[in-house]
């Protein structure tokens, strides 16, 4: 029956077919082809504005280097720019508030008229049609094709056109300033692309992987040594995983470390010889056409959704045929029963559920057993600890080497640069390939320590389900789907939150040093954007939860008056059904459109209002510089070291939902096996004999 099924879903997912993925252009209107377009168009800016931002920092470093601040050219030339770059930034926040609102509200758009389209299809066919495994898949289906498609629409198609045109501005930008040092960055930045899509692509093939041992538990599994083989192979995957996202974290830094070093030997011998006119143009070059080819390397990824183009277009022809179909003379009442269960489950996955919450009694048994596993590995958290230190340091240590170079510029005792450039290149490398290493090691230890714990787990819930069921296939296969989740709070997602809390810690104490009141009133200013961003977070939640709930309860009112409905009478009250879900839709898009503010406003703030921050903090900075508060370029270290690490504050409010989801399959797990009253043990014999106990 599994393969039979297995089948039946390969035919109904298919491949890619661009004819198909066409046909659902029919439900996009006149309408929502404007507000795309004019969409594009703000993410074409987007593109192009954030290039732009690096090349106005570059003009800033410029006239730290070879304007002298105490001199009437300094205030005359940066004041101007910093009114420039403080408006520019602005504007880029209101741009992608508005261009995430016009792809959210196509999205609902187009989504409302697919639901009420294919609900009108399948309220109008023939009996036969409820009979065929294939239909009943895809109406189980449609609803989470659907929320794909809505993601397709609002995050993978501008950030489809974001990606192209900010790899354009940022190749225009550093080939007009300096073809000479380009070519060689790009090389850099082009294998950095590459890499990152491989890692990607690798990544999802072991979570691939991880999706095929899971369907395996669908079969009873009676014997221990296949269930061990099954928890070793799972077990490894979770370890490869671990090393690959580790490698990727690594990458991540160690590609700018390489393409910093290049230019600082490369880029100087250039500045000897003439041959390039400015030292900010390193900056430029490198912090723009990296980025962007990282952006590029995952495209891949984010395309991967669009392959729910091609199954809805498949899915509505096929329903749409169907229709034109012979009717069957038939008036069965098993019929019209099929035909009312089958109503019922698509409105049931219309309607979806609300966001699970967590239990009343204080913690999870199954929680507090992989919590209990995992401090078991404390040696290990040491290691992987000082690893995500060393990776979070990275992020500072790099802006340190940049302003140490971009400071000996304006030393008259210096007159050539490549020899001090080659001794800061040789930096960039020691550092860089440290990073590497760590990312690569943490990312093993946590994949190696979340998988022990979960191991040990899924070894003591097997005795269990072995005396709670005569088959186990229930409680084995929510063990897979669960335990997987529970790890979440252990592997590799905790590395990254600690290196985003060690990459802030350390990016404050660093420059405490340089400047104690610029510091602090740069981390006020910046933590002021991060309370902000909580705030605007949290309020696009409450208000997604809150037209959630409201839109569930009147799916619940439809349910309900179409289960009233008598299986005999179904085919004589269609219109009245078809009237009740058209109100149902109605309301419920209706709450949804009364979100895409809220959700452009989170958008914005994460996206685009850092920006803001960082260009009002240059302004500060560079009028503390006529005060001979601190020195120009110690302002760039300040303010960039401050903005990447903040840059990881997004994970770190990640890290928290989860735990939380961990937790919630922690509880399902309790739930499933009623471990609440058992006491877990180490022993293996002392557990058997507790299942023994609790059974009788």
């Amino acid at each position: 029956m599994s393969s039979r099924i297995q089948k039946i879903k390969e035919k109904v997912l298919g491949l890619f077919n661009f004819k198909e993925a066409l046909f659902l252009l029919k439900f996009v209107s006149f309408s929502n082809w404007i507000i795309l377009i004019f969409g594009g168009l703000l993410a074409i800016c987007t593109g192009v504005g954030l290039p732009h931002l690096i090349g106005i920092v570059g003009w800033i470093l410029n006239i730290y280097i070879f304007v002298n601040p105490q001199s009437t050219e300094y205030s005359a030339t940066i004041t101007p720019l910093l009114m420039y770059y403080c408006a520019l930034a602005l504007m880029l926040s209101i741009i992608a508030f508005f261009q995430y609102a016009c792809f959210n509200y196509v999205a609902i758009s187009v989504t409302r008229r697919i639901r009420r389209s294919y609900f009108r299809l399948i309220l109008n066919q023939s009996s036969d049609f409820f009979h065929v495994h294939e239909n009943q898949f895809a109406t189980n289906t449609i609803c989470a094709d659907l929320q794909t498609l809505s993601i397709v629409i609002i995050d993978t198609l501008p950030g489809i056109i974001v990606a192209i045109v900010q790899l354009v501005t940022a190749g225009l930008m550093s080939y007009l300033l300096t073809w000479r040092l380009s070519w060689l960055i790009s090389t850099i930045a082009v294998g950095c692309g590459i890499w990152i899509a491989i890692l990607q692509k690798l990544i999802r093939l072991e979570n691939i992987r991880e999706t095929k041992l899971i369907s395996q538990y669908n079969q009873s599994i009676d014997s221990q040594e296949k269930y061990q083989q099954l928890f070793k192979q799972q077990m490894n995957s979770g370890i490869r995983k671990g090393f690959l996202q580790g490698t990727l974290t690594g990458s991540l830094q160690f590609f700018p470390f390489i393409g910093w070093g290049a230019a600082a030997i490369y880029g100087n011998w250039l500045l000897d010889r003439d041959l390039m006119n400015l030292p900010a143009y390193i900056y430029v070059c490198v912090s723009t056409l990296i980025p962007a080819c990282v952006r590029i390397g995952q495209l891949p990824q984010m395309l991967i959704p669009l392959n729910v183009l091609s199954k809805l277009g498949r899915m509505m022809k096929g329903v749409k045929k169907e229709l034109q179909k012979a009717p069957l003379k038939d008036n069965d009442f098993n019929v019209n029963q099929n035909k009312k269960d089958f109503l019922i489950a698509f409105i049931k996955a219309e309607i979806g559920v609300l966001s699970e919450e967590l239990s009343d009694y204080p913690s999870s048994p199954t929680f507090r057993h992989v919590c209990k596993n995992a401090s078991s590995h404390w040696f290990f958290y040491i290691i992987g600890f000082l690893c995500c230190g060393m990776v979070g340091v990275s992020m500072c240590a790099l802006t340190k080497l940049n302003g140490n170079m971009f400071e000996f510029y304006n030393k008259t005792n210096i007159r050539t640069f490549f020899n001090k450039g080659s001794r800061i290149a040789l930096d960039y490398l020691i550092v860089g390939v440290t990073t590497f290493v760590c990312g690569i090691v943490a990312g093993g230890i946590f994949g190696f320590t979340s998988e022990s714990a979960i191991k040990k787990l899924r070894n003591f819930i097997f005795n269990i389900s072995k005396n709670q069921t005569k088959t186990g296939v229930f409680n084995t296969v929510s063990i897979a789907k669960h335990s997987n989740i529970v790890r979440w709070a252990f592997d590799n997602h905790l590395g990254s939150f600690l290196i985003a809390v060690l990459a802030i810690i350390c990016a404050i104490l660093s420059n405490v040093h340089k400047s104690l009141t610029f510091t602090f009133l740069t981390s006020v200013a910046f933590t002021l954007q991060v309370v902000a961003q909580i705030f605007v977070i949290r309020f696009a939640e409450i208000c997604t939860e809150n037209a959630n709930e409201v839109s569930h309860s009147k799916g619940l009112e439809l349910l309900l008056k179409l289960e009233t409905i008598e299986h005999e009478n179904v085919d004589s009250h269609l219109n009245e059904i078809n009237k009740l879900h058209t109100s149902y839709l109605t309301f419920a898009f209706r709450k949804q459109y009364s979100t895409i503010f809220a959700k452009a406003l989170r958008f914005s703030f994460v996206f685009a209002v850092p920006q803001v921050t960082q260009a009002i903090s240059y302004a500060m900075g560079s009028y503390m510089v006529i005060n001979k508060i601190l020195t120009p370029v110690s302002v760039y270290k300040i303010v960039q070291t401050i903005y990447n690490a903040i840059g990881g504050v997004p994970i770190i409010a990640q890290y928290s939902h989860d735990v939380f989801t961990s937790k919630i399959a922690a509880q399902k797990i309790d739930e499933n096996l009623e471990l609440a009253d058992i006491v877990i043990s180490k022993n293996p014999e002392a557990t058997n004999d507790l299942v023994s106990t609790s059974n009788s």
